[in-house]
Order: structure tokens, then C-alpha cells, then sequence
């Protein structure tokens, strides 16, 4: 199966925002993405739940006590989505431009569209 670029993004943005925790102890790479994917795994494909699943199994299997952030009390990192672009055919793939302006969507159709991201307008 394929994995959607959205989710490659989803994880590239989690590693990125806990690079300097994982950094001074890797033992807590598997409790960082548990808290991050928690409560957004369901908007996402199943490689994400998979992944939840598997930090969570390891947490379970390590040899040592491990700090596994699962309790609604913890504060939960706010979700990734930083904007919502309807498109009215279905979109194959997208692509941003080097500042995040605008972005780039292929269609079924076989057509290319630009949209301004802050105004949500098609250009």
C-alpha cells in the first residue's frame, strides 16, 4: 500500500517539532508520538494508526518504565492543519511553492490549478 503524502508531512512535522527532545533521550521518541498522534490519528490514513499502534506496543514491551502520555488530563499537542482548500474535482497531488503561498493541485482531470493559500482562491 501507498502512504499519502499527507501523512509523510504529519510525521516529518512531529520529528521535527520533537527533534531536540529525542535528541537528549530517544527512549521518549514513542511517548512523543503517542501524545501528538492521540487525537488526530482518525483524520489520517491507516499508517498513522499503525504507527500509534506500534509506539504504543513498544512503550508496553520495553524493559524499563516508560512515560506513556495517554490520560485526558495531559494537554494534547493542537493538530497539524494549518488551512482547508476545498476542490471541486479531487485533487491527484498537490505541491506548495517555496514560501507556502500558493499551491499547486493536479486533478483527476488531468488539469493544474493553482490556489492562494491565505485567500483560498483559485488563481
Amino acid at each position: 500500500s501507498n502512504i499519502l503524502d499527507a501523512d509523510v508531512l504529519l510525521i516529518h512535522s512531529i520529528l521535527k517539532n520533537i527533534q531536540e527532545i529525542v535528541t537528549h533521550d530517544p527512549i521518549l521518541l514513542a511517548g512523543e508520538l503517542i501524545n501528538r498522534l492521540k487525537n488526530i490519528k482518525a483524520d489520517y490514513s491507516e499508517h498513522i494508526e499503525n504507527l500509534y499502534a506500534q509506539a504504543h506496543d513498544w512503550c508496553k514491551l520495553y524493559g524499563a518504565p516508560v512515560f506513556v502520555p495517554l490520560s485526558s488530563w495531559l494537554n494534547s499537542i493542537p493538530p497539524l492543519i494549518i488551512s482547508i482548500l476545498h476542490c471541486q474535482d479531487g485533487v491527484n497531488k498537490i505541491a506548495p511553492t517555496t514560501y507556502n503561498q500558493h499551491l499547486f493541485c493536479t486533478t483527476k482531470n488531468h488539469e493544474i490549478w493553482m490556489y492562494h493559500i491565505p485567500s483560498k482562491k483559485l488563481v
